[in-house]
């Protein structure tokens, strides 16, 4: 199973334009066994099968990667705004280390899950923040996202906010900061080269 993993994830990083080092291939991997081992315990994804969550989730994050770097070559800080599961962020922190990504979410034990993932795939420039869930008046912080609808339809990206009273220790989102929030419409094999290039994300603060 494992190698056939290796080569799925290797030759669909090559269909999106990807060059996977092994370091890379190796942690990647080791996400997904995490997930699957966790998500029988605390319902982190609806996904069982190991080779459905390598096309809809390695894969399908692994999507948002060039665009990403086309945009922000030197790198800088991300905001993953409701990162579940840490998809993308994780996958993000994987193949870029020149970006400090910081997953956030509402719920303690998908945060728990993300903060204990990073650590076991040996991620550096990594952190995550919990939130509470939004509140209707007072005292909110609202952080800019982008938001990606059906990756395979016609649906374009659109611009999103969420608002969410601070839990500590919080802090207000840094000047730059680039955030995005991700949601799957499709399965991969609807997704290709020129549908990645519509992705776009934006900053705080510019």
């Amino acid at each position: 199973m494992t190698d056939e993993l290796l080569a799925g994830l290797e030759a669909g990083a090559r269909s999106l334009g990807l060059d996977l080092q092994p370091e890379q291939s190796s942690r990647l991997l080791k996400y997904l066994a995490l997930l699957s081992q966790w998500g029988r315990v605390y319902n982190l994804t609806a996904i069982r099968d190991p080779r459905e969550g390598l096309t809809q989730h390695l894969l399908d994050c692994l999507a948002v990667v060039p665009p990403l770097r086309r945009q922000c070559p030197a790198g800088g800080r991300l905001l993953d705004v409701g990162s579940g599961a840490g998809l993308p962020g994780l996958v993000i922190a994987t193949l870029c280390p020149e970006w400090h990504v910081t997953c956030v979410d509402t719920v303690a034990k998908k945060m728990a899950f993300v903060q204990q993932a990073a650590g076991q795939m040996g991620l550096t420039g990594f952190s995550t923040l919990r939130v509470c869930r939004p509140a209707r008046s007072g005292g909110l912080v609202r952080a800019s996202a982008c938001a990606f609808g059906g990756l395979d339809g016609d649906e374009r990206p659109r611009s999103a906010g969420r608002a969410c009273r601070p839990a500590p220790p919080c802090r207000r989102v840094p000047r730059g900061t680039l955030a995005c929030s991700w949601s799957r419409g499709g399965a991969l094999p609807g997704l290709d080269a020129a549908a990645a290039d519509d992705m776009s994300f934006r900053s705080s603060g510019r």
